[in-house]
């Protein structure tokens, strides 16, 4: 039997054809473990699971320890099934004492820290990738994966150097730039104009990455035919930017505007019904590779090109590198540039970006909407506000995302908690299940002088509607920077809780500024971190007042342009039409230049 034909087999994932060799030769230690090997590579995971616990009940009863090289790398795999079957547990019993005998082996010690990962056991499997990082510090998929730990515990600055060191270990560096753009928006120490450096680098490598000459455009400029409109996006679903898109597919004026929808998410629930049925044109996207995702987008003659993700995880941004529309724009969905020169225009307002602050460091020209760059619609099942009935103390409170939580975010929420006495603080949020992200925030706040007994960590409710009702224990949000709120933000004003925000000079930390403006309420955001612990302080010093507020917000939103559905429809609508209209005339000026010719 030639091992090497086999060997061969696995490399170009011909799992069939080497399962139908092993089947034919007596069974030995390494044919057991490329049958192994073999159904997880096919994700026969029952079939699998069933082969992986006969052969492991077999070791158990024959094997010595430790085991023999053979039977090692049989158990591994094994291991590496039960992980992937769900049983995280048996694979990290086996791993461990694995890793225990060969604690110079990086691949075992991947391996340990995978079924780690798998556990839940998150704090102990970073210890164990950065154990494989010291033995080989050139694995690419290593700091990878200790990237993405990072990002699922809110560790910001933790998952930007990650995928820094992933970067510098691959080829393929835009796959690993990309991500660093996305977290460097969470970082202190970036400015406008690195962020736009960083995105300007992805853009030349993910051009050389891939074959982006822009194929030939046949969209007739006519400036007043119906225009065809483009939308891709990673939340069409029951996801934060729901929340923006379903008003402004409610109210653009169809007479002027049909839509077409590239759903990039493999995640469809009642709200992708929704906005599917807002939609002249709905596309299943996220299996198409880039270039059948660009083919079906030319040939669909769109006018104008959004994309809503920017370069958050799993927005295919790339495709803009080639010009598939004659116009494309960001919107929504990411709080920078994209660093494309073939991305035309970005759609934000004059209190995010106030002119001339930082236009050069943004690769679109930047399109100001008079009255906000967007639209929210509440959760039409959202609990109703409920007075407050303590007085023992007021009740800060954050259930923002906790990769936002930065060193400044809790500075300025050390500030408001010292500030005013007998104040307690309210963080919840999905990573605070886990003990070591619970100490963490315990540990810096004790750093800043505030008792632990005052703060308190929730894991976060399944159903949104609990989610809300518990902004009704809470008196004042606390918001984050220096990237602020936005869903979350709004969420909390519709249950009547004011929200004290810091802003700064990026477009991320300027979200809750443009959101309190509109509502009459640019008091509460603030420019200094001791700032925000004096109005934190002012604000809770009166119950009554306080109540007020908080009874009468839901109306005022309702009122604002925060809620003004049609108003928003019609300002971005005209804001298109604009841009279309220049674009015909740049090509009918073409036109009579090349006829002058």
């Amino acid at each position: 039997m030639d091992k090497q034909r086999l060997k061969n087999f696995l490399q170009t994932s011909q799992f069939e054809q080497a399962l139908a060799e092993l089947d034919s030769i007596p069974n030995t230690d390494w044919t057991q473990t490329y049958k192994l090997r073999c159904l997880r590579g096919m994700g026969e995971e029952a079939q699998a699971v069933e082969f992986a616990r006969s052969l492991y009940a077999e070791i158990q009863q024959k094997s010595g320890s430790p085991p023999k090289p053979e039977i090692a790398d049989q158990l591994r795999h094994i291991a590496l099934i039960f992980c992937d079957g769900g049983e995280p547990k048996l694979g990290i019993d086996i791993l461990s004492g694995l890793a225990q005998a060969r604690n110079d082996n990086a691949s075992i010690m991947r391996e340990y820290a995978y079924a780690l990962t798998c556990d839940g056991q998150l704090a102990e499997a970073i210890e164990q990738w950065q154990a494989a990082i010291c033995l080989d510090p050139k694995h690419v998929g290593a700091h990878s994966q200790l990237a993405k730990l990072h990002c699922r515990l809110g560790q910001s600055e933790e998952a930007y150097n990650a995928y820094a060191r992933a970067a510098t270990a691959s080829e393929q560096e835009a796959m690993f730039i990309e991500p660093m753009v996305h977290w460097s928006n969470h970082l202190v120490s970036t400015s406008q104009q690195s962020n736009y450096q960083l995105a300007r680098l992805w853009a030349r490598k993910v051009t050389r990455d891939h074959d982006l000459h822009s194929p030939k455009l046949a969209n007739t400029p006519q400036k007043h035919r119906k225009i065809k409109l483009g939308l891709i996006s990673i939340g069409f679903y029951a996801h934060a930017a729901s929340f923006f898109i379903k008003p402004l597919l409610r109210n653009l004026n169809r007479e002027r505007f049909e839509v077409s929808a590239y759903h990039e998410s493999d995640r469809n629930d009642a709200v992708t019904k929704q906005i599917r049925n807002l939609c002249t044109t709905w596309y299943e996207s996220s299996k198409l590779s880039i270039d059948e995702l660009q083919k079906r987008i030319v040939e669909d003659q769109i006018d104008i090109l959004i994309d809503l993700s920017g370069h958050n995880p799993g927005s295919r941004l790339a495709i803009f590198a080639k010009r598939i529309a004659p116009i494309q724009l960001s919107w929504l969905g990411y709080p920078s540039t994209s660093g494309l020169s073939t991305m035309d225009y970005r759609i934000t307002d004059r209190i995010t970006d106030p002119v001339g602050l930082d236009d050069e460091y943004y690769s679109e020209s930047l399109l100001r909407l008079n009255n906000g760059f967007f639209c929210y619609e509440p959760l039409p099942t959202a609990p109703e506000v409920k007075p407050n009935t303590r007085r023992d103390g007021i009740r800060f409170g954050s259930f923002n995302n906790l990769a936002k939580v930065s060193p400044t975010t809790l500075d300025c929420w050390a500030s408001a908690l010292r500030k005013t006495p007998n104040s307690t603080l309210l963080m919840k949020r999905h990573q605070l299940k886990h003990k070591q992200v619970r100490e963490f925030f315990w540990s810096e706040l004790e750093k800043r002088g505030i008792n632990r007994s005052r703060v308190f960590l929730e894991p976060a409710t399944q159903r949104i509607e609990d989610h809300l009702a518990r902004y009704n224990d809470v008196d004042l949000a606390l918001d984050t920077s220096p990237y602020n709120g936005s869903a979350t933000i709004l969420e909390a004003l519709w249950m009547g809780v004011p929200v004290i925000s810091l802003k700064t000079q990026r477009h991320a930390g300027r979200i809750s500024a443009t959101i309190l403006h509109r509502l009459g309420l640019s008091y509460l955001s603030v420019d200094s971190i001791d700032e925000f612990g004096t109005v934190a302080a002012l604000q809770s010093s009166d119950f009554d007042k306080l109540d007020k507020l908080k009874a009468s917000l839901r109306e005022t939103m309702k009122r604002s342009t925060l809620l003004n559905e049609k108003q928003f429809g019609h300002d971005f609508g005209a804001a298109l039409s604009r841009q279309w209209q220049l674009w015909c005339d740049q090509q009918c000026s073409v036109k009579d230049e090349a006829v002058a010719f």
